[in-house]
């Protein structure tokens, strides 16, 4: 009988070598120490090892750059456009800085804002000069605005209807009227 097992820490390959005619004959068995598995495992797991901690630093490294080249300029962004908002004025502009595809954004969004501040100039400068009178009042029904033809159309001076209630100057026999229009105007 034959033992094909090699013995502990030691490894064995085997060939068959087959005769003439094409039967086995012989089964040639070499052995070595384990030492060579050995090795091969150690390599196997430092490959493994050495792959994880690339994988790592090659995320943490691209997490950084994101993050100083995108996110953060976003972010930034993101900031500058709310405090425009929420100050109201579209004279403020955003800071343009690089030339990709953010910065394009920055620049198509101070692009933007010129371009109300155009539409307010031109629409100021209608409200201004039409002999139309035009009011502007809140919810409330008080004015918060009233064009210089005030002046010229009622004899008023300007300023004369701001902050007071404008259903006080409108005819008893109309103020139904008026108060179901603006109440269809709020809704």
């Amino acid at each position: 009988t034959a033992v094909l097992s090699p013995a502990p820490g030691r490894v064995a390959g085997y060939a068959l070598v087959k005769d003439i005619f094409g039967e086995p004959a012989l089964v040639i068995k070499a052995e070595l120490a384990g030492t060579v598995q050995k090795q091969g495992t150690k390599t196997l797991i430092w490959y493994v090892v050495f792959l994880s901690t690339a994988f790592v630093v090659f995320g943490a490294a691209m997490f950084l750059i994101m993050e100083r080249m995108v996110l953060s300029r976003l972010s930034r962004l993101d900031s500058e456009v709310a405090a425009i908002g929420k100050a109201g004025d579209a004279d403020y502009r955003v800071r343009v800085e690089g030339k990709d595809e953010i910065s394009n954004l920055a620049s198509s969004i101070n692009a933007m804002l010129a371009s109300i501040v155009r539409g307010e100039e031109r629409f100021q400068s209608l409200i201004e000069n039409a002999l139309d009178i035009i009011v502007i009042i809140d919810r409330e029904g008080k004015v918060t605005y009233e064009s210089p033809s005030v002046e010229k159309v009622l004899g008023y001076e300007r300023g004369y209807f701001l902050n007071r209630n404008a259903f006080e100057i409108v005819h008893p026999e109309d103020i139904d009227t008026v108060m179901k229009t603006f109440a269809r105007l709020l809704l």
